[in-house]
């Protein structure tokens, strides 16, 4: 996947301690409209939902689901970094946008919210480019919150995926 080959450069040690870790992969989650920042869906025309999910199945994580979730999050981190700076140099800081409260983007101004949009419907096309639908993706997002083997599982795939595309 292109994507992910531009991330080769990128050192384990720079991106998989575990706080980052976490806080990446929690970031992440909030393009499913789970948390206070990027999230979910956008108004009318531009509009690709991504649903909240209210429970979490009690399911274990398969093993294709966790290599695509790891793929999904090493393709998102960076363009959900570079989004944020780009509101940030905007707007002056980085106010709650959830994807899935069209308020909080018709609160931003144009292009800052143009940023957002093509954030959010760019998050949508990579999580189900790497086999996951975004109710999938917001399940296990949820699951890592208190599952720190899962936590673990996933950290190791994001390391084995960037070991392989050095080598």
């Amino acid at each position: 996947m292109k994507i992910l080959r531009q991330l080769a450069p990128i050192h384990p040690e720079q991106l998989f301690s575990k706080s980052l870790i976490v806080a990446t992969i929690s970031t992440i989650g909030c393009i499913s409209g789970l948390a206070p920042a990027f999230s979910g869906s956008f108004p009318m025309q531009k509009s690709i939902p991504i649903p909240i999910i209210p429970a979490v199945t009690a399911q274990t994580v398969s093993p294709p689901d966790i290599s695509n979730y790891a793929r999904a999050v090493l393709a998102l981190e960076p363009i959900r970094k570079d989004a944020l700076a780009r509101i940030e140099k905007i707007l002056g800081k980085v106010p709650s946008i959830v994807c899935s409260e069209p308020k909080t983007l018709n609160a931003l101004s144009g292009e800052a919210r143009e940023i957002a949009i093509n954030f959010c419907n760019k998050s949508k096309e990579i999580v189900e480019s790497n086999g996951l639908t975004t109710n999938t993706f917001n399940q296990i997002t949820i699951k890592l919150q208190t599952d720190p083997t899962l936590q673990q599982q996933i950290q190791q795939e994001m390391l084995r995926i960037q070991q392989s595309y050095r080598n």
